[in-house]
């Protein structure tokens, strides 16, 4: 199962194992709301910075390993505790086309397997998603302006040989976001950390 306590520790989200269906709780009254409206499996979830929105990455059953269908949806929680009354936004980012290409890349072809991870920076400018089997993890550009957009920003890679299994954001980096991201080398029980400061004008 999946845990994931907002920033402002309000809510909890929490995903069945089967990853068909995920709930939100509010912790004052432990009242407890339930979504199982998205097509395919959830396979992560990220909290924003301010605790008003949460993404979530749902994969398609039937994954085409030349176009998975991976897509982030935002629910807004806009009520104050202890009410819940999440909504599902009109906000949704199609994964699966910077998947394809992670997929594509090199001489091998790849199987991209949906997503293993996804994080909200704590100034709320940038997410980042780790899929299953990519070589890279992809970032993303968050803005507010006025409604919530989001817009591929870049790739993270690791050295050769290696996949990345987790992303995260270091809380409070000054002027910018500082991601860091393991990766598993193939051929020796080792990994190996790579940092990226991300500064904002």
């Amino acid at each position: 199962s999946q845990l994931k306590w907002s920033p402002n520790g309000s809510y909890l989200y929490s995903a069945s194992k089967s990853g068909h269906t995920f709930c939100v709780w509010e912790t004052e009254t432990w009242s407890v709301e339930y979504w199982s409206d998205f097509k395919g499996v959830i396979h992560a979830a990220s909290w924003a910075p301010d605790s008003k929105t949460l993404a979530v990455v749902a994969c398609d059953i039937d994954i085409k390993e030349d176009s998975p269908g991976i897509t982030l949806y935002c629910l807004a929680f806009s009520n104050a505790p202890p009410k819940i009354q999440g909504v599902i936004t009109p906000v949704t980012v199609d994964l699966g086309q910077q998947a394809a290409q992670y997929s594509s890349c090199g001489t091998a072809k790849r199987s991209i397997k949906g997503v293993r991870d996804v994080c909200w920076d704590t100034s709320g400018k940038r997410i980042a998603i780790c899929y299953r089997g990519a070589p890279a993890v992809a970032v993303y550009a968050v803005k507010y302006s006025p409604f919530l957009q989001f817009s591929y920003h870049g790739s993270v890679w690791g050295p050769p040989a290696t996949l990345p299994y987790q992303v995260k954001f270091k809380p409070k980096y000054g002027r910018g976001a500082l991601l860091m991201v393991p990766f598993c080398h193939f051929d020796e029980p080792r990994t190996s950390l790579v940092f990226v400061p991300m500064y904002f004008t």
